[in-house]
Parts: structure tokens; sequence; C-alpha cells
């Protein structure tokens, strides 16, 4: 199969979606990952966001990593004699109302990805229901 213009275009970039774990922001995971990219997750459900992470296609490009594994590879296993390897895909999970969270996975990513975002997709967000009131 000849890899489409933009699979070429998104191979090896790494991508940092928001809001990953379901609805539009796991449908923009997922075409990234299908497109070449290394997707990283964030959401705020460890459950969903796992779940999310395990349907993400998986590269079929040269990065060393085991695709049959239940949860993220650590960094102390990425390391081998020969080479260093990066995961295909990651998650972490974060409440972006918090600063604390986005700190700690900021350092998180950092560590797991050994790489920066080349794309950042913001798809999380908190609906308020109100009650309209009548001011007449």
């Amino acid at each position: 199969m000849i890899p489409s213009s933009s699979s070429l275009l998104l191979s090896g970039r790494f991508a940092l979606v928001s809001g990953g774990s379901r609805g539009i922001g796991l449908a923009i995971a997922h075409e990234l990952a299908s497109q070449g990219a290394r997707v990283a997750l964030l959401a705020r459900d460890k459950v969903k966001l796992h779940d999310a992470w395990k349907t993400l296609p998986q590269p079929t490009t040269t990065i060393s990593s085991s695709s049959s594994s239940s949860s993220p590879p650590s960094s102390s296993s990425n390391v081998d004699s020969s080479h260093v390897t990066v995961p295909p895909h990651l998650y972490v999970p974060c409440d972006l109302s918090i600063e604390e969270d986005i700190v700690a996975a900021v350092t998180s990513l950092q560590k797991e990805s050994r790489d920066h975002p080349d794309i950042l997709v913001n798809a999380a967000g908190k609906f308020y229901r109100h009650q309209h009131v009548n001011s007449h």
C-alpha cells in the first residue's frame, strides 16, 4: 500500500490531544494515529482514558514497542543496549482545571515520550447547564 500524502506529513509527528477519552477528541486522536502520528491522550477519567488508548490504531512504522500491552510502556522499559525506543501512543490522566495536574501531566509526557508535541488539539471542555432567567 502506498502511503497517502497526509500520512507522510504526520508520520513521526507527536500529537497531544486533551479531551481524548471520548467524543471529538477521541475521533481526532484516531485520525491522527491512522495518519501516522504518535498520540498522547489527556482526560480526567483514567478508566475511560485507558479504554480509549487501547483503541488507537497502532503505527506500521518501525517504532519499537509491544502493541499487545494493556498499558503504556514505562520509560525504564524503553532502554536497551542499541537504541532508545518511544511508545507509539501514551495516555495521562489530567484535569485541565487543576494546575498541579497539568504540571504532572507535562512532566510525565516529557519523561515518557522523549519528545515535544508537534500538534496540540484542545478538545477538553466543560458544559455548564444553567437556567435562563427572563428579566422582563
